[in-house]
């Protein structure tokens, strides 16, 4: 089925417990103005909130042909700060997690949520790692 409009507009609304459990969560982190660190050995939560097509003013390509570019906020629960990118298009995972899920968060962005030790490599594709040695990856 061909999109007919040139936006794509999603309003939900939200009970208040779960405006209050947003707020709740949101206030325990602290915003960084630094570079995100490299290594989580206790893990991490990627949201992702779409910004953006692809395309530029001009029609050039400027990330995957399917996706939206999106902001990227990484979420560290070890030091409770956030790290915001912008202008990201894919994440990738090479990972063996004792523990991984994908869901839609209240705020709508998709959340990305890795326990255990894992290492980011940030560009415009953000590539997740495991930091696990292969003795102690999951057959």
């Amino acid at each position: 089925m061909p999109v007919r409009e040139n936006f794509v507009e999603n309003r939900i609304e939200l009970h208040p417990k779960s405006v209050e459990y947003m707020d709740e969560v949101m206030e325990q982190y602290t915003e960084s103005d630094g570079s995100a660190p490299r290594d989580y050995p206790k893990g991490v939560i990627l949201h992702m909130y779409p910004t953006k097509d692809v395309y530029d003013k001009k029609g050039n390509l400027c990330g995957y042909q399917d996706g939206l570019l999106f902001r990227l906020r990484i979420f560290d629960q070890a030091t409770k700060k956030v790290y915001t990118y912008e202008n990201r298009d894919a994440i990738t995972l090479d990972y063996t997690a004792d523990y991984m899920f994908v869901r839609v968060f209240k705020d709508m962005s998709t959340m990305v949520v890795i326990r255990g030790p894992v290492a980011l490599l940030i560009t415009q594709n953000v590539y997740v790692k495991s930091m696990f040695s292969d003795k102690d990856r999951r057959p």
